[in-house]
């Protein structure tokens, strides 16, 4: 009984680490999560993996970190123009404002720009394409206490001429641990953030091959994302060491900030902190072994010490099912639990069609643009 008793206590005392972290202080998290896979000109070949990584992505931030999101799969270009302008004018000052997006990319040596390619985009991309400069104008004046724009497309890094040739010094930030996250977070509220971070600079990125599951740039976010759910947070500057100096190198560029009304702070990063909602079902667990503890009162000093025992062997089930099983986030205090959000969905439309996988293997696809691939025989 000893023996039971002093393991259930350990057990409880790992629990408590892991398990006591603050809510999202402060304001709402907003995203548009933006993936093109099909085009309605064959010029541009289809993606794999493009739009299957906006959904995961976008079902992972909704789900563990607790955002509000905008989905945008195989959209038009004025669609997204208009949803960037309106989550840029809806943030509020203490929000996080995050911008996701996947698809082709071009890059017109004429004007030396880049562009986002949309599924209305023609041949020549004077219609359906995005300059990437405008991503800047757009999120000029947003109010969102931190910003950050993640692109998975070729030429991404053409957003800021600055740093498309691999400019800018990658921020050692350590490894954050539960036991340090609210000083961290603490810190990160204070430091206002406009970052953008690309999947490479003015070169072609890769789609992924058929049959692997994302392309390489959003398989390692996901990853890391997932980590983010175990430590309660990662930071964007973790995500790009891990991408550039991992087991598997990706030429990512250094997140750098950029220009805006609020201008960034020296300090400033961008956090994904996974969110208190995990602990619902935790929560109702816990209010289940109240109710059935509840009138012991009078009984007798053993009865009492048995049923918390009990009470406290209930929390620490819950937490060890919480989702996911094998590294849960749950909260100790019952108050510190936000509200489930809801998505705002751009696309009625079924993605099936988008998912498709050539039974026919082929070489690993890149998000480049026509002249690219002529050019390149």
């Amino acid at each position: 009984m000893k023996i039971a008793v002093t393991a259930l206590l350990g057990t409880l005392a790992a629990i408590a680490v892991a398990c006591a972290r603050p809510a999202h202080a402060g304001g709402r998290r907003l995203a548009l999560v933006v993936g093109t896979s099909t085009y309605a000109d064959p010029t541009w070949t289809g993606l794999v993996n493009a739009a299957t990584d906006a959904e995961r992505i976008a079902d992972l931030l909704e789900r563990r970190f607790a955002y509000d999101v905008i989905r945008l799969i195989d959209r038009d270009r004025d669609t997204f123009k208009r949803s960037l302008a309106t989550l840029s004018e809806a943030a509020a000052e203490a929000d996080d404002l995050l911008v996701f997006v996947a698809g082709h990319g071009h890059f017109d040596p004429t004007d030396k720009a880049g562009y986002l390619v949309f599924a209305d985009a023609d041949p020549t991309c004077d219609r359906g394409c995005y300059p990437l400069d405008n991503i800047k104008r757009a999120l000029f004046g947003t109010r969102a206490r931190h910003v950050l724009v993640m692109l998975d497309a070729c030429y991404a890094g053409t957003f800021d001429p600055a740093i498309a040739f691999g400019g800018g010094t990658f921020a050692r930030r350590g490894e954050i641990v539960p036991a340090h996250l609210r000083q961290i977070l603490q810190d990160h509220a204070a430091a206002r953030s406009r970052l953008v971070f690309a999947s490479v600079g003015r070169a072609p990125t890769l789609d992924g091959t058929p049959g692997q599951a994302h392309s390489p740039f959003a398989r390692i976010l996901l990853a890391e994302l997932e980590r983010a759910v175990t430590t309660g947070a990662v930071s964007i500057d973790r995500i790009a060491i891990v991408m550039k100096e991992g087991p598997e190198p990706l030429p990512v560029l250094a997140p750098t900030s950029f220009p805006a009304a609020l201008p960034h702070d020296v300090n400033g990063t961008f956090l994904f902190v996974a969110a208190a909602d995990l602990c619902a079902d935790f929560e109702r667990v816990i209010a289940q072994a109240r109710k059935t503890t509840s009138g012991t009162t009078g009984a007798p000093a053993g009865a009492r010490r048995t049923r918390s025992i009990r009470h406290s062997s209930a929390r620490a089930a819950a937490c060890a099912n919480a989702s996911p099983p094998t590294a849960p986030i749950c909260c100790v205090a019952a108050s510190v639990v936000s509200p489930r959000r809801r998505s705002t969905s751009g696309d009625a439309r079924s993605t099936s069609a988008s998912r498709s996988v050539s039974p026919r293997p082929r070489p690993a696809q890149r998000r480049r643009s026509p002249a690219r691939r002529a050019a390149a025989g």
